[in-house]
């Protein structure tokens, strides 16, 4: 295959799966495609004693005017929700995690926003913030370690990726559509972390 050692690469860069272990909180960023697939996930590792809280993010993308746009054409019942982080724990809730277990972020619009407003959430209800579960999509996993880890610079970030849209790392490059997202994931994580983010100008103090 043409390309292949950069196909591997780039692979290696952008998927990644750690070793799970207990921590004291699960953040699913914010989402309405894979949702399913998310809180499947994070509904398991919280039945497992893995976190004793999850967190679930998103108001609706930057990109659309409501959380019924976004929505439209992808779940049933969009009317019934406002944000992406209330219909993701409706979705938890279905799936048997505690209601009084799952905190709720509702403002931010991408996933900088998810882990900063995240980190505001936890410090303001004093939970713990030594290990973080990012449950998150395969092929957004380095960016969400990149973003999280530059607002939470003080906690280990664990990476839990999902296989969602039918993207996976050994597959990413056998569909057009699917080349291009992970394309587009590699490009953010350059564009999106120049500068001060990622370079030493954000910390806890200043969220």
């Amino acid at each position: 295959m043409v390309n292949s050692r950069s196909f591997e690469d780039i692979g290696n860069f952008i998927f990644i799966q750690d070793e799970i272990e207990k921590a004291d909180l699960i953040i699913i960023p914010g989402t309405i495609k894979g949702a399913e697939e998310l809180t499947d996930r994070a509904a398991k590792l919280w039945n497992e004693g893995y976190a004793p809280y999850i967190m679930v993010t998103g108001k609706y993308s930057q990109h659309v005017k409501s959380f019924e746009d976004e929505a439209y054409g992808i779940i049933k019942n969009e009317k019934k929700y406002k944000t992406e982080a209330a219909y993701l724990m409706d979705l938890l809730a279905k799936k048997g995690v505690n209601m009084d277990k799952i905190i709720k972020e509702e403002s931010s619009v991408n996933t900088f926003d998810n882990a900063k407003y995240a980190y505001r959430i936890a410090s303001d209800q004093g939970i713990k913030k030594n290990k973080m579960i990012i449950c998150c999509k395969a092929y957004h996993a380095r960016r969400a370690l990149m973003t999280f880890q530059s607002v939470f610079i003080n906690s280990k970030i664990i990476i839990d990726s999902v296989e969602t849209d039918g993207i996976s790392k050994n597959s990413w490059m056998m569909n057009s559509g699917r080349y291009d997202k992970v394309l587009e994931e590699l490009s953010k994580c350059g564009k999106f972390f120049m500068g001060a983010q990622m370079f030493g100008k954000v910390f806890p103090d200043e969220l």
